[in-house]
């Protein structure tokens, strides 16, 4: 019985496609397109605040675009702590030269800021958290328990077309039907989250999870998976 592979429709994947497909059974997941939201627009006064958390890469490429297109200077972010929810976003930052103070997993970014200002409590510090529109992560309200002011800012949005396509696929997927899921890069992690809205790991608990490259494989250990290297 052969054995199923799932991985993106996407250009820099057809060579992968192509090798699976002399040898096994391949589910292709349509690529989704991302759409920036009303905020990405929405003038923002960086200034008024002490930190910016970045939740994913894509939320921190869109980000950077933004404040590009408004003329902020990078370099003035020097003086606000940074978070990166993850290596990919701080890969990125590095990539434009911006500094992080604290890159943490998803699930202990309270804890690390706690750790790094050296106290429980943050009252009177002012964060920003750039995300997706989707999912409720709950940062906002764990960090103004801890006595902070902070906003969020949901500046991207990711749309599939063919929908009864996708529930057919979701479908297939939760029930275990396949065996392997191939991601090529975080970008194809950040849209897996938006593709089922709900427990990532629930729905890919019976699948075997491959990375292509190191940051890939970095970011699925960071999100609780425990990834092969696709090779």
């Amino acid at each position: 019985m052969l054995e199923t592979f799932a991985i993106f429709q996407d250009k820099q994947n057809q060579h992968i496609i192509e090798k699976l497909s002399k040898a096994s059974k391949v589910i292709l997941l349509p690529k989704p397109t991302l759409h920036k939201t009303d905020a990405f627009t929405e003038k923002l006064e960086i200034s008024l605040y002490d930190w910016l958390i970045f939740n994913d890469i894509i939320a921190t490429e869109v980000f950077l675009e933004k404040i590009a297109s408004e003329g902020f200077d990078f370099y003035d972010l020097d003086y606000l702590q940074i978070c990166a929810i993850g290596e990919a976003v701080a890969e990125r930052l590095r990539h434009e030269e911006i500094h992080c103070d604290i890159i943490t997993s998803p699930n202990k970014v309270a804890d690390s800021i706690a750790d790094y200002v050296q106290k429980n409590d943050l009252e009177n510090l002012r964060f920003l958290i750039i995300t997706p529109k989707f999912g409720d992560f709950g940062l906002k309200q764990i960090l103004c328990k801890k006595g902070a002011e902070a906003k969020e800012i949901q500046i991207y949005e990711f749309r599939f077309d063919e929908t009864k396509n996708l529930t057919m696929l979701k479908t297939l997927i939760k029930g275990g039907a396949v065996d392997n899921f191939i991601l090529n890069s975080p970008h194809e992690i950040v849209a897996l989250k938006w593709f089922f809205q709900d427990d990532l790991h629930q729905a890919l608990a019976e699948t075997r999870i491959f990375a292509v490259d190191e940051i890939t494989f970095r970011t699925l250990e960071e999100e609780g998976f425990s990834p092969r290297y696709f090779v």
